[in-house]
């Protein structure tokens, strides 16, 4: 969302326009922006992203009578628009059809329009319709049809006509053929016969480009005249920043430009403060328009743009050699003004960093460890997975103070406790890097059960039995190293205690039908009964069950939380209990 004031001189009374811009996204794939200047005009644009790279469009505009803002007399303007590119083979291309309605006092005009375009290989081709027709007309039906044919790399060969379906009369016939004779030099000879106004032409030019201005020499006949003509264009845009002066050879008046000035935001206010220097250069890219990069400073500058017209921007921040800084957005939609850039600031987030090590009792680190961060409002904002050596690390942190604990549920599944550690995040230009303190898990303290076997009852520590556990990867049935101790241990527990009889259960996450994770639920605990076997344990004294994904210890909502479900647990398994 945004607002504020625009003055234009242009209007002799109530110059001030004041103005607000929404812009949301009710769904993923849909964007909806709302403008409203007081007295001029109301907008709504509505843009949605369909499969296949289709985009469909619909714009309605409603402007004030008598506003002296915009040179339109209309009242309204409609329009709704469906566009997707296509390949086929080594055919590729684009078609766009467009409905445009606009309502006057006394009368509607009404155009469509339907283009193809296609390319393949040296050749590109566009066909388009057009019908154009008002409330109190006939309609007017006809299309132009344009070629391009590369011949080689200096020579061009461009054929296009235009035919009126509702005379039933070819309009125009033109051919065109362009030469580069050197780097900034070309020559092209064109030769037209327009059916409408009973004209023949032959044309011959020269065109020379400097970076700031084209010219050109021409002669031409025609009707029994020759014609000769000279011309020079160009364009100087300023008001970028840093006194830098665009020079362009197609000209600039009346057209618009766009400067867009990331910079590190240490204290996150989103504005530029003394002492908050600029960033490396992002990448943008954008619908329409040129994006020019400069050595001398990180401002990215869109020129040759079209006034009054709504473009998309989207920035990447892969560009960034620090991985800390973050962009506050990735898309941009705005719409330009005539002769001046539009000044983007683009607030960049250095992001804290939060690393530290989850160990057990004697110092180990311990793998797939679920670590969760909870700000001060004791919101979780972020979580992460230690790797095989017990270390973690997390980047995405503003400046605050944060807690730093293992998740409670995996916590509860491993019989265990970990002592939450507090730390810091504190403003930095290049983004905190802070080290939390170790996370070390401790086994529960011990209950003593009473088991009664076939013979002399046997005690045992029940928490030490549920403290073993074995994850496992997506659709996966391996034991996977990092588990081989703690197998090897459970199994001489169940060695030295024969009458012990022990449940091995199998869980799995959501993915996949409930059939299939029943199966290999079952087949997980089959794969550790096995292992434990291998290692002497007798098959009386086990026993299998797979529960699919029937007992989650959370919600499945991310991989984290899938890959705590993927597991198998145990407990003990007294008979006739």
């Amino acid at each position: 969302a945004g607002a504020g004031m625009e003055y234009l001189t242009s209007i002799s009374t109530n110059p001030e326009i004041p103005f607000v811009n929404l812009t949301f996204q009710p769904i993923p794939r849909l964007l909806i922006t709302g403008e409203y200047a007081h007295k001029v005009r109301t907008r709504a644009t509505l843009n949605m992203t369909l499969p296949a790279n289709a985009t469909f469009d619909m714009v309605l505009a409603v402007y004030s009578p008598g506003q002296q803002a915009i040179i339109y007399n209309y009242l309204q303007e409609r329009s709704v628009s469906l566009s997707m590119p296509y390949r086929l083979m080594r055919l590729s291309g684009y078609t766009k059809a467009l409905f445009r309605q606009n309502l006057y006092e006394n009368f509607n005009y009404n155009s469509a329009e339907w283009m193809v375009s296609g390319n393949y290989g040296k050749l590109n081709a566009n066909v388009s319709h057009f019908v154009n027709w008002t409330s109190t007309g006939n309609p007017n039906i006809y299309a132009n049809v344009a070629a391009g044919w590369r011949l080689n790399r200096n020579i061009s060969l461009r054929p296009s006509a235009q035919y009126n379906y509702t005379s039933g009369n070819w309009i125009s016939l033109r051919g065109e053929v362009e030469a580069r004779l050197f780097s900034n030099g070309y020559a092209s000879l064109r030769y037209e016969n327009n059916f409408l106004a009973k004209t023949n032409n032959i044309n011959l030019s020269f065109r020379y480009d400097l970076p700031f201005m084209s010219t050109s020499l021409s002669g031409g006949w025609g009707n029994r005249q020759f014609q000769a003509a000279q011309s020079a264009r160009g364009g100087f845009a300023f008001g970028s920043g840093n006194r830098y002066v665009h020079a362009d050879k197609r000209g600039t008046v009346g057209r618009s430009g766009i400067a867009i000035n990331p910079f590190v935001d240490v204290n996150f206010n989103g504005v530029q403060d003394k002492g908050e220097p600029s960033t490396e250069r992002i990448r943008v890219r954008c619908s329409g328009g040129q994006v020019v990069n400069r050595e001398k400073d990180s401002i990215i500058r869109i020129v040759g743009l079209e006034a009054f017209t709504e473009y998309t921007l989207t920035l990447d921040e892969s560009t960034f050699d620090n991985l800390a800084w973050r962009l506050p957005f990735k898309t941009i939609k705005l719409t330009t003004d005539p002769n001046q850039f539009k000044t983007i600031m683009v607030a960049v987030k250095p992001m804290g960093e939060i690393s530290g090590l989850v160990t057990d009792e004697l110092g180990n680190g311990i793998g797939r460890i679920l670590v969760t961060f909870t700000d001060e409002a004791g919101q979780q904002v972020a979580k992460t997975l230690t790797e095989s050596d017990g270390y973690y690390t997390y980047v995405g942190f503003r400046p605050g103070t944060y807690v730093v604990g293992v998740d409670t549920t995996q916590l509860r599944v491993l019989r265990m406790t970990a002592e939450p550690t507090q730390v810091k995040v504190n403003e930095n230009v290049q983004g905190d890097l802070v080290e939390a303190d170790v996370l070390t898990l401790i086994k529960q303290a011990p209950v003593i059960i009473e088991h009664l076997g076939d013979t002399a009852s046997l005690q045992t520590n029940q928490d030490t039995l549920l403290q073993y556990y074995v994850l496992f990867d997506h659709d996966q049935t391996d034991v996977r190293a990092e588990y081989a101790g703690s197998m090897k241990q459970l199994a001489l527990f169940l060695n030295t205690s024969p009458n012990f009889k022990l449940e091995i259960q199998g869980h799995t996450d959501t993915v996949g039908g409930a059939i299939y994770n029943q199966r290999l639920s079952l087949k997980r605990a089959g794969i550790v009964a096995q292992y434990l076997m291998s290692n002497g344990v007798k098959a009386d004294q086990l026993s299998v069950v797979g529960y699919g994904e029937s007992r989650p210890v959370n919600d499945n909502a991310s991989e984290l939380e899938r890959a705590a479900n993927r597991r198998v647990t145990f407990d003990k398994n007294i008979p006739g209990s």
